[in-house]
């Protein structure tokens, strides 16, 4: 049975896709509002004032205001105070330089760079007097721009494309995460590794991976076993036997083979149709020889006539050697013993 890769969510690759489309969405949408996103954050246009460095200006400030005084990024030497106004002149007093707690940064859509002179947070309301200086050269007839970035929250919120563009992009955000974790439980719930079946004629199954090819193949193996062991009843009631498979191994004659073999063409044994590639490194049996003693009939037939064994020929007759007697020494001294 030919394996098949295991069924998986098709969730988790959808909800990617739509994750994909959605930041890609939200990007175009967002390149398209440089104007909305000048209007907040571009201070050439928010500024409430516009100075030429060494001036002053009078504004209108509020109880917690907060207020910047910005300078293109290249420009160098200008500094900044502010006073409040007190009947018809300046007080003698300025506002301490507070750093305004706000997200609010100065940025352009044609890439232009701000830097951010002085800051204050007014505690009073009125009138004021913003003066600048400029102690270097570069700095002489550059633009000074006050602003208040007090409210730029809700410009934002009411910009209708800056706000669709920025859900679009959030919404993309969350979708991805979200696919990442039903590609990861739809794979831990797809079984791991592989499983391989051995047939009843030890043939071996291709890999099975997901639980229904594993669950169809022990169907269909069960199956092949119950329909070879019927075909063996109905073989065994029937007083059939197939014997095929004997043939083809060799083990069994067929029809033309015994035919030869009454007629006397061929030999009883069935031909191998594989020989033993080993048949001539087979070592040879070496029995050990017996040797068969031939019996003394003359000798028996003497014996039986009553007669010795002095007519057998002194070559036959065995010879008994004589072993040299050992002087004992200490049976001559019990015989000196005796003696005396």
């Amino acid at each position: 049975m030919a394996g098949v890769k295991p069924q998986r969510s098709p969730w988790a690759l959808r909800l990617a896709i739509i994750g994909t489309l959605l930041l890609i969405i939200g990007s175009l949408v967002l390149s398209n509002q440089n104007d909305a996103i000048d209007s907040i954050y571009d201070p050439r246009e928010r500024a409430i004032a516009e100075i030429v460095a060494g001036d002053s200006q009078l504004l209108d400030i509020t109880d917690g205001g907060c207020y910047y005084v910005i300078v293109k990024a290249k420009v160098s030497g200008v500094d900044a105070s502010m006073k409040p106004i007190e009947g018809s002149a300046a007080s003698s007093d300025e506002f301490e330089p507070t750093s305004c707690l706000t997200d609010w940064t100065p940025m352009a859509s044609d890439g232009t760079t701000f830097l951010i002179v002085e800051e204050w947070v007014v505690d009073k309301d009125g009138e004021a007097m913003l003066a600048t200086t400029c102690s270097e050269e570069d700095c002489a007839g550059e633009t000074v721009w006050i602003v208040s970035p007090d409210g730029w929250e809700m410009d934002l919120f009411d910009s209708t494309g800056i706000l669709f563009g920025c859900g679009v992009c959030c919404i993309g955000f969350i979708v991805l995460p979200v696919a990442a974790v039903v590609r990861y439980w739809s794979r831990a719930n797809t079984l791991q590794g592989s499983v391989t079946f051995i047939g009843p004629n030890q043939t071996i199954s291709e890999p099975l991976q997901s639980q229904q090819e594993i669950i169809a193949a022990l169907q269909q193996q069960h199956l092949q076993q119950n329909t070879n062991g019927e075909h063996l009843e109905r073989e065994e009631q029937d007083g059939f036997v197939d014997g095929s498979k004997d043939v083809m191994q060799g083990r069994l004659l067929t029809t033309e083979q015994v035919f030869g073999l009454m007629r006397g063409e061929m030999d009883g044994e069935p031909q191998q149709k594989v020989q033993d590639p080993f048949a001539d490194s087979i070592p040879k049996r070496h029995e050990p020889k017996t040797v068969v003693k031939k019996a003394n009939t003359e000798a028996i037939s003497v014996w039986d006539s009553g007669g010795g064994v002095a007519n057998t020929p002194l070559e036959n007759r065995p010879v008994r050697e004589k072993t040299p007697r050992q002087d004992n020494s200490a049976s001559k001294d019990w015989a000196e013993w005796d003696d005396m």
